[in-house]
C-alpha cells in the first residue's frame, strides 16, 4: 500500500509541474519595437514588432497565437548569426518568415504551415541556407503584400519619411 501511495504522489507532482511550465509558459511577455522594412527607394513600411530576445521567448514565439495584425510580427534576435531552424509546433496561423543577417539585410524568405501534430518531434523545420543573425514573422501573405523579399533591408525603429 505504501508503494502505491508513493506512485501517487509521483504522478501528482509530476502533474503539477507540468501545469506550472505550462502556466509559465503562456506568461511569457514581449518588449515591443517598431521595425522599418525599406523594400526600395521609395517604398518602406514600419512594422508594430514584438521581440523575442533570450532563448524563452524565442521557444514560446508565436505559438498559439489565432491572429496577427497586418503590419504586426515578431522579431527573432540572436546573439550570433547561425543556420538555425523553425518549426510550427503548437502555431495556429501560417506565417511567412524572413531570415536577416547582421546588417540588416533580408536574405531568404519561407512560407511556413501549422503542425497539425501534438508531437513536436513530427513538425517539420524551416532554415535558410545562410547564416543569420535576426527573423522576422509576420502572417501568411504579408510580405507579398508588402513586396518583403530577398534584398530588402531591415532595422528597428520606425522608418524615416521618404
Amino acid at each position: 500500500m505504501q508503494t502505491y501511495s508513493k506512485i501517487i504522489l509521483v504522478v501528482v507532482i509530476a502533474t503539477l509541474g507540468w501545469w506550472v511550465m505550462a502556466a509559465q509558459a503562456t506568461n511569457i511577455t514581449f518588449e515591443r519595437s517598431a521595425g522599418c522594412m525599406v523594400i526600395n527607394q521609395a517604398t518602406a513600411h514600419t512594422l508594430s514588432l514584438e521581440l523575442a530576445q533570450n532563448n524563452k521567448q524565442r521557444a514560446r514565439g508565436l505559438m498559439e497565437r489565432t491572429t496577427l495584425g497586418e503590419l504586426e510580427g515578431m522579431l527573432f534576435i540572436y546573439p550570433n548569426a547561425a543556420t538555425r531552424g523553425f518549426w510550427m509546433y503548437r502555431t495556429r496561423i501560417a506565417l511567412d518568415i524572413a531570415f536577416i543577417n547582421a546588417e540588416g539585410l533580408v536574405l531568404e524568405t519561407q512560407k511556413m504551415t501549422p503542425c497539425e501534430s501534438n508531437r513536436s518531434i513530427e513538425c517539420p523545420t524551416y532554415a535558410p541556407q545562410q547564416p543569420y543573425s535576426t527573423a522576422l514573422e509576420m502572417a501568411a501573405g504579408a510580405f507579398a503584400q508588402l513586396g518583403i523579399a530577398p534584398g530588402s533591408k531591415f532595422t528597428l525603429g520606425s522608418c524615416p519619411i521618404i
